[in-house]
């Protein structure tokens, strides 16, 4: 197939000529579309997204480069998620926006553990969990031990489009009651420990040169923030080197709310040479999105759930947008239930996805009856690749 010229290169550009190729990470597979039929998906796509996030058209000459993201479809099972891709990621402005998200995230991770420093006091982040499950198994295993012998009921649902769905008047609230304004803020990011021989090693190896090269590239890189013409105040954000690998940060309150206003909140989309901007969610496909929907149904999970947070009978966990709720008290699991699927009025517009929802009790609402699924007695539910049986108070990986 490949003598005469032919390369596999040559192979590759045809294939990249004809089909769209897509890489599904969960499924190890590449999927290949038609252009023609993958262009017809994303019409399809982009209209649904139109109205679920209320996109404007907006004029292409007002739009900065740095706070401008391609819109780009990604097949999921039957359907596509929408992934937000930056415009120009080398450029000057683009660079000092990705470094100002960047420390605004330990921004977000210093308010987090400050918050849970304090005794009782719901976390910032709600029943959130990160991608290490040590606090889900932790947890759970306390759970088990002290409610083996009493009947347990369970609710596994999924938030509907949830980062589509985000009220951004309401996310800025949220924001404003989290990061104070007129405070700066000084906090040490990012410790890695070193063995002692690592650390002599690197000590001896230190030359004059270097520690003059190094203060020149501090000087470089504070400049670079202090010049910063994109309109985003990042010049008093810093990081300067300490022993033991610490790295401190410092900006101020207004400064990390304007960032995100900016760059993630009203983040201008780009599509088909066209330019949008939405009035409604978040954009998906950065870890800035995924730390903003944590704290918004934080925010949510305190209002709506704080007794169940609280309660010894009672274990609720979140995984992004994926609930599972282990409880003793069948009625709270019900009230839990009506809450999520029905909605409630407080101004969040969160709600469940009845057909991704399993409970193991009977519940009054006819409606959802066809789309919510009941298991058994002995029956399992599946959660974030786990399969927890609410019997057996036991977790399996799915096979």
């Amino acid at each position: 197939l490949f003598r005469g010229g032919f390369t596999r290169k040559n192979a590759i550009d045809g294939f990249r000529a004809t089909f769209y190729v897509a890489d599904q990470s969960q499924t190890n597979r590449l999927v290949f579309y038609r252009k023609d039929t993958w262009e017809r998906i994303e019409e399809i796509s982009f209209k649904q997204l139109e109205w679920k996030r209320q996109l404007r058209r907006i004029d292409g000459e007002e739009v900065d480069s740095a706070c401008c993201a391609f819109l780009r479809f990604s097949p999921k099972d039957c359907r596509t998620r929408p992934l937000m891709i930056p415009a120009v990621r080398r450029s000057y402005k683009s660079r000092c926006v990705g470094a100002a998200l960047k420390k605004v995230n330990h921004l977000f991770d210093f308010l987090c553990r400050f918050e849970r420093r304090a005794k009782g006091a719901v976390p910032l982040t709600g029943a959130a969990i990160f991608g290490a499950y040590e606090s889900f198994f932790r947890r759970f295993r306390k759970f088990a031990k002290r409610n083996a012998s009493r009947k347990m009921f369970v609710v596994k649902t999924d938030i509907r489009d949830c980062f589509d769905c985000i009220n951004q008047h309401k996310l800025s609230q949220v924001l404003a009651s989290i990061i104070d304004s007129n405070r700066p803020y000084l906090f040490t990011a990012g410790r890695f420990k070193k063995n002692k021989e690592e650390r002599k090693n690197n000590e001896g190896k230190r030359t004059k040169g270097k520690e003059k090269r190094g203060k020149e590239t501090n000087q470089r890189t504070n400049a670079l923030c202090r010049e910063m013409a994109l309109g985003l105040p990042i010049r008093s954000i810093s990081y300067v080197p300490f022993p033991e690998h610490c790295t401190r940060v410092q900006i101020k309150g207004n400064e990390a709310l304007e960032i995100l206003e900016k760059a993630v909140i009203q983040q201008k989309i780009l599509f088909r040479n066209r330019f949008y901007v939405a009035g409604r969610g978040i954009p998906q496909g950065s870890t800035v999105s995924t730390r903003l929907c944590d704290l918004y149904l934080g925010a949510v999970e305190r209002e709506r759930c704080a007794d169940i947070l609280k309660r010894r009978d009672c274990l609720l966990f979140r995984y992004v947008d994926d609930y599972i709720l282990l409880t003793t008290d069948v009625r709270l699991a019900d009230r839990f239930l009506k809450d999520l699927l029905c909605g409630v009025e407080d101004g969040y517009e969160m709600v469940a996805d009845p057909s991704k929802t399993t409970i193991n009790f009977v519940t009054d609402l006819h409606e959802f009856k066809v789309c919510v699924n009941v298991i058994d007695d002995d029956g399992f539910v599946t959660w974030c690749g786990y399969r927890i049986y609410p019997r057996e108070l036991r977790v399996r990986q799915e096979p």
